[in-house]
């Protein structure tokens, strides 16, 4: 299916992780993102938090359990637990958390869901990646 990207993901995914770094140190260093307690006017419209919240972590989900697919993961142990657990944390980060937040008032920019789906696939395809290697390590080496 994707037999190219499983050749050579570790390098991949080194040479996005050193390239978001650098972005990073450039993005910290200017204006807060207008999320949370620093949201304020001015950056476009916003949707209620707790949908968004609900909007932007879906993907982490769900993305995880595709790529895992996309990357011929087989299911053993080596690689159930830590899918289990993701999955549990997961449901209730994505499902649960945000109709249990008590502040219906709070809002936060579509710029800052849209950033985040964005890093939630870029970090689920490495963690589909890196889940579906789990088989080729044995369960003893852990």
């Amino acid at each position: 299916m994707l037999v190219w990207l499983d050749q050579h993901m570790e390098e991949c995914m080194m040479g996005w992780m050193v390239t978001a770094g650098v972005i990073m140190v450039f993005l910290i260093l200017g204006p807060s993102a207008p999320y949370g307690r620093h949201v304020r006017k001015g950056w476009g419209p916003t949707l209620p938090a707790y949908i968004g919240w609900f909007i932007y972590e879906t993907p982490a989900l769900l993305g995880t359990f595709i790529f895992f697919y996309l990357f011929k993961g087989k299911i053993s142990a080596g690689t159930s637990i830590p899918l289990i657990l993701w999955s549990i944390h997961y449901i209730y980060r994505a499902w649960i958390y945000p109709f249990r937040i008590r502040s219906r008032s709070k809002h936060m920019p579509y710029m800052i869901v849209v950033s985040a789906i964005v890093f939630n696939l870029g970090n689920t395809t490495i963690l589909g990646w890196s889940f579906a290697q789990q088989d080729l390590v044995s369960i003893g080496e852990w």
